[in-house]
């Protein structure tokens, strides 16, 4: 019993002692350093709609999952839905654009924090115009 008592106290303190000499790990959460539109069409009919997509990523260009990302509507009219959504697991977050009825360029964004925000631009002008 007494060899077991030892045995486990000696253990113990091994493991104190390493603990203290050890430096101290800090591990953070991956934290958002950039995001990037996925493919669009960037040519599209007044009303159509358009999928939209943005993947954040960190420092080393792995995936962030739990970032909201805002959508709005910047010009040329229409709706994006929903307005807020959050990245999963893949960093990837998306929304439709129900494009106004303009025939010019539209402009919705992405946005999130600590991040530059991504435009979409859409051209609804019919072909052969510029």
């Amino acid at each position: 019993m007494q060899r077991r008592f030892l045995s486990v106290t000696t253990g113990l303190l091994l493991l104190a002692a390493l603990a203290a000499c050890a430096d101290p790990v800090h591990i953070e959460p991956h934290r958002p350093a950039a995001m990037g539109a996925l493919e669009y069409p960037m040519f599209a009919a007044p009303g159509d709609t358009v999928d939209l997509s943005v993947i954040v990523v960190d420092a080393s260009g792995r995936p962030v999952p739990d970032v909201g990302v805002s959508w709005s509507v910047v010009s040329g009219g229409g709706q994006v839905s929903p307005q807020s959504s959050t990245t999963d697991d893949s960093g990837l977050a998306s929304a439709r654009w129900a494009l106004g009825t303009v025939q010019d360029e539209q402009v919705a964004r992405a946005s999130a924090s600590r991040v530059e925000p991504v435009l979409f631009v859409v051209s609804t002008a019919p072909p052969g115009v510029d």
